[in-house]
């Protein structure tokens, strides 16, 4: 895939968190919350590969080399599967 047919060079996405096992259903059960969340930031680059440019409010636990955070580790495999010509550079919030 080239980076020119991509529509979109940025995107933030929210997820929620959860509070799971409210029933006897061994996790299928759960509720989404509104707060707390975590929250993505992606940028198209030029630069192939993924570079985890901040991760905040995990008080520094959270690995910024993509290939051993799971957020990054996704990416690199999504832009692997797609043979793109372009990176990501990704902001975390916790």
């Amino acid at each position: 895939m080239k980076s020119d047919d991509l529509k979109c060079r940025e995107l933030k996405a929210f997820a929620s968190a959860t509070v799971a096992n409210v029933g006897c259903g061994f996790d299928i059960f759960g509720f989404a919350i509104n707060e707390p969340g975590d929250e993505v930031h992606l940028k198209i680059t030029d630069k192939p590969g993924v570079a985890i440019v901040e991760i905040s409010g995990d008080g520094g636990a959270l690995p910024k080399e993509a290939q051993n955070n799971t957020a990054g580790k996704s990416l690199l495999a999504m832009l692997e599967s797609l043979n793109a010509d372009f990176g990501v550079e990704m902001a975390l919030h916790k």
